[in-house]
């Protein structure tokens, strides 16, 4: 150690890189948990668990399909899908999934339902049959609307 307590050299360096490294791991959970409890919950079960699911709540399925490379994609899951108001309303009137366009389960349902564009929003019921559709991006103010217009048109009062 030199004067005042600092430490130097090999051992400064790796500490430092420690402490940097702990705080930074901290701090993407700490966003990463916060983001997750105040916007949309993406269910990550497969699509029959997903479709059965959808069956025993009486509710849709709202399916977000997105690519890697898309910017209005970030964009909504920016501000849109981590809004309050709009995770709220989506968590309690829909099963929501998010699904990678170009792979899997994803592409298979760009294909099925020859979809071209980015990002694409299904609406789904519990027979697996598209309600609505409709793409691009949305504000959280619009989408919001775009939410609740789709359960007041397809879900029949109890």
């Amino acid at each position: 150690m030199e004067k005042g307590g600092w430490i130097t050299g090999r051992a400064g360096s790796a500490l430092l890189a420690l402490i940097f490294l702990a705080l930074l791991a901290f701090s993407g959970k700490v966003v990463e948990n916060n983001t997750v409890s105040k916007g949309i919950l993406f269910e990550e079960e497969n699509w029959n668990e997903i479709l059965q699911k959808a069956n025993s709540e009486g509710k849709l399925i709202f399916v977000n399909l997105y690519a890697i490379w898309c910017g209005p994609c970030k964009m909504m899951k920016i501000n849109t899908f981590s809004n309050k108001e709009v995770g709220q309303y989506f968590n309690e009137n829909y099963i929501s999934v998010t699904l990678n366009g170009e792979a899997g389960k994803g592409l298979e349902m760009m294909n099925k339902y020859k979809l071209r564009s980015y990002p694409s929003h299904l609406f789904i019921n519990a027979e697996d049959k598209v309600v609505a559709h409709t793409s691009g991006y949305y504000s959280p103010k619009d989408f919001l609307i775009i939410g609740k217009s789709i359960q007041t048109q397809i879900v029949k009062p109890s």
